[in-house]
């Protein structure tokens, strides 16, 4: 699924069951860790933590 903040948007899924994975147009991030997911997104884009988290939440169904 597709979610857009500003001029980013970003793609959410699940790779092997056990990777957390996003990309976007000139980047991408996975982990296995929910928390360090969500700050290296935040890190590679800029865009607030709080609404990565907001959004990766609603994708992933309420993860940890």
């Amino acid at each position: 699924m597709y979610y857009t903040f500003g001029n980013t948007t970003i793609h959410f899924y699940r790779y092997q069951s056990t990777l957390y994975v996003a990309h976007w147009d000139g980047g991408n991030v996975s982990s296995e860790n929910f928390k360090q997911f969500i700050e290296q997104i935040t890190q590679k884009t800029g865009i607030d933590e709080k609404e990565i988290d907001v959004a990766a939440r609603d994708y992933f169904n309420n993860v940890d």
